[in-house]
């Protein structure tokens, strides 16, 4: 019985092991802002499924291990500013980097538009 039991648990152990850690984001998107606001984006990944991953004060963080390409709508309530960061070494920032190269912006109380997320060349 015993023996059994340390068989069940070192086959448990090795297939654990073997899992692996999970894959490493390929985007950041991290959104902060006062009140009510949301980013929804529609991401095709590299496998051509299509899913829409939403953004908002409750779930301010999103990491996309599984990307092709990516639109996102942004829409800010009048309370405050709304500031989107986003970080990855295999797609192009889409805002204008700062002088510190971080992709980051800040948008207007009331704004909306949206944020389209490709490949660097």
């Amino acid at each position: 019985m015993k023996s059994g039991l340390l068989a069940l648990a070192a086959l448990l152990a090795s297939t654990t092991a073997s899992a692996g850690t999970p894959a490493a984001p390929l985007v950041t998107i991290n959104g902060s802002g006062q009140g009510s606001w949301e980013v929804l984006c529609h991401v095709a990944s590299a496998g051509g499924d299509e899913t829409i991953r939403a953004l908002g004060p409750d779930r301010p963080t999103l990491a996309l291990t599984s990307l092709r390409r990516a639109t996102c709508n942004y829409k800010n309530g009048a309370r405050g500013p709304l500031t989107i960061a986003i970080v990855s070494t295999a797609f192009a920032c889409p805002f204008t980097v700062s002088a510190d190269a971080s992709c980051e912006t800040q948008f207007k109380p009331g704004a909306f538009g949206s944020i389209e997320l490709r490949r660097k060349p």
